[in-house]
């Protein structure tokens, strides 16, 4: 590899692009570290709270991403329509009992987040920041990858995402609880937003469910990149259902009683 004229980036003569970029040490984290993964997630909502002031309205707004509510749009192909269409469609009969729950969920979640559309407060987030998308090395967090997604999007989505995942271990409540010890440190949310928290981990799901019916859709994917899914988001909505309290009881002890 070589550098042309000091530069990283570099347009080949076949029109492909070439980068060069500095090798971050680590590997992927997995459910290790929570504590060590919210610490940094939470600098990073801080870092991007300030940048999101280098912006103006206008760019904010025209942000490529859309926001998470802004459901339909989660998908260059998918129209509310097209959805409907799609999910109803035969080829998912077999995966029926999880579509339909899936789905009774979608309507709801369309209702509830117009509760929060006047009272979240907004800024620049990741909008992908999972522990799928983190580096660690020596129990140290090294790396945040993967910001093709970043939005300008209500702040406490970003907690939400970072949470999602956790909802799937077969024991959930030590992952929420050390991530969210982590996060605080950082960033603290309103009382408005931790209570949103619930309803915006199941906003992330639903909106994978609507993503991916999109790239199958438009022939970007197999089926199977969402049925593959829809067990295990059936299953996280279940938990987040059952155990809203403990998760928003967590967020007030570490954001407001501190």
């Amino acid at each position: 590899l070589y550098i042309i004229n000091d530069k990283t980036f570099h347009i080949l003569s076949n029109n492909s692009f070439a980068s060069l970029f500095r090798l971050i040490p680590g590997s992927l984290v997995g459910n290790q570290i929570c504590y060590e993964l919210g610490i940094a997630c939470g600098q990073l909502t801080n870092a991007l709270g300030k940048v999101t002031k280098s912006f103006t309205t206008e760019e904010l707004i025209n942000c490529p991403t859309k926001p998470y509510y802004d459901l339909y749009q989660a998908h260059h192909s998918i129209t509310r329509e097209i959805f409907n269409n799609e999910i109803n469609s035969e080829k998912y009969n077999i995966y029926r009992q999880y579509v339909d729950i899936l789905l009774i969920h979608i309507k709801s979640i369309e209702i509830n987040i117009t509760n929060y559309l006047s009272i979240l407060p907004k800024q620049m987030i990741h909008g992908d920041l999972h522990y799928n998308n983190i580096l660690s090395y020596n129990n140290q967090v090294t790396g945040l990858l993967d910001f093709e997604f970043c939005s300008y999007d209500w702040r406490a989505m970003e907690l939400a995402i970072c949470l999602s995942k956790y909802a799937s271990e077969s024991d959930p409540t030590p992952y929420f609880i050390q991530f969210i010890q982590g996060y605080s440190i950082h960033t603290k949310l309103s009382i408005e937003e931790i209570q949103s928290i619930p309803e915006l981990i199941k906003l992330r799901i639903l909106n994978n469910v609507i993503y991916f019916t999109g790239r199958i859709y438009s022939n970007e994917d197999s089926i199977n990149s969402l049925t593959d899914r829809l067990e295990s988001y059936c299953q996280r909505i279940h938990w987040i259902d059952n155990n809203n309290q403990i998760l928003i009881e967590e967020l007030i002890k570490c954001m407001i009683n501190k």
